[in-house]
């Protein structure tokens, strides 16, 4: 999550926080779909990876946005 989240403000501030938050939140979309249906332990860790890499910079954005 810290290595998701010390980018994070860098990069909305670069490409603007709905972009951020569509692409984060893609990201977070994949891991769980790959947590949920793949068989190989490696690859759930993968996932569960994606998975909070997305989030760790989708929630604060989407806390921004909202308070805008």
């Amino acid at each position: 999550m810290t290595i998701g989240r010390l980018p994070a403000d860098r990069v909305v501030e670069w490409l603007g926080s709905e972009a951020v938050l569509r692409c984060r939140a893609a990201i977070a979309a994949v891991g769980a779909l790959v947590v949920s249906f793949t068989p190989w332990v490696w690859l759930v860790v993968v996932g569960w990876d994606r998975l909070g890499v997305g989030l760790s910079g989708c929630v604060p954005t989407r806390r921004v946005l909202a308070a805008q």
